[in-house]
């Protein structure tokens, strides 16, 4: 496989997904806190990830 693609082509396919990867954690954590954030507050977060019931 490597002999097929090259050795450079699959580095940059490595990093590619370490970055993708990378950022999706990222988002997770962020959507995670956000969600404590609201629960905290006294709200609620409803199907779509918003959080619902702050004044």
């Amino acid at each position: 496989m490597l002999r097929l693609l090259g050795l450079g082509l699959f580095r940059r396919w490595i990093t590619i997904l370490l970055c993708v990867g990378a950022f999706w954690a990222g988002s997770e954590l962020a959507h995670e806190r956000l969600v404590a954030r609201c629960l905290d507050a006294g709200g609620t977060v409803d199907v779509h990830g918003m959080c619902r019931g702050l004044r």
